[in-house]
């Protein structure tokens, strides 16, 4: 055996400009967050694990960083690009809705991979309809 190197991975990025691989949704378990990230280490990366295993790692943005912290990680989390926004400095930003799944786990979620690392004796349940799946 020798040195095998590892490739950091695509990172996606909230958005809507699908021409820059921007995805409007994203959802997924929460399972690490890397902050003084990006050429000025200034940005984050957040890594959600997906239904099928993989790991999707997601950038940043003002609304998410000011949103997540490490106390997230374990809970299923969602974002939703709702549009480019002016603050009232005059700064544009993107608006992107993060929802953290605070219910009990339905068989779905508990089939997920990774879970277990997180959630113990849970009760079945399924989302409330009022309640976007961001998964979905």
């Amino acid at each position: 055996m020798g040195w095998t190197e590892l490739e950091q991975g695509d990172v996606v990025t909230i958005g809507g400009d699908e021409s820059k691989d921007q995805r409007k949704r994203v959802g997924g378990l929460l399972v690490r967050c890397e902050y003084n990230q990006g050429k000025k280490k200034n940005s984050a990366i957040y890594s959600l694990v997906q239904e099928d295993g993989e790991l999707l790692k997601v950038w940043g943005c003002t609304t998410i960083d000011n949103t997540l912290t490490e106390m997230h990680i374990g809970k299923f989390v969602g974002f939703r690009f709702k549009g480019i926004e002016t603050s009232a400095g005059g700064n544009e930003f993107k608006n992107v809705k993060v929802q953290v799944w605070t219910g009990p786990l339905d068989d779905r979620l508990k089939a997920w991979p990774e879970v277990n690392k997180f959630y113990k004796d849970t009760a079945p349940s399924s989302l409330d309809e009022e309640d976007e799946d961001p998964n979905s």
